[in-house]
């Protein structure tokens, strides 16, 4: 995947699943093969946090802007709801 903010460009290599920007904050969260979901700053390319609870591949992730929660599938058959800071 290739993402360019402003005058960056970022690359995702492999072992991610899925990805998702959204803000106006730039924020990507991706998924893993290992089951893993990272957040990045675009802007800056710093890793913010990490979210942890699937044991396999991430699947799909949606966004709920509202809430502010991140919905996540998961091969290992789970459906997880995370909290955003």
């Amino acid at each position: 995947m290739e993402l360019r903010a402003g005058n960056n460009l970022w690359l995702l290599k492999s072992g991610f699943t899925c990805q998702l920007l959204w803000g106006k904050d730039c924020t990507l969260i991706a998924g893993t093969l290992s089951g893993n979901i990272r957040v990045w700053d675009v802007r800056s390319g710093a890793l913010k946090y990490e979210l942890l609870g699937h044991r396999n591949t991430i699947q799909d992730l949606v966004y709920n802007k509202q809430k502010n929660v991140l919905l996540s599938t998961s091969e290992d058959g789970t459906v997880k709801i995370f909290n955003l800071p």
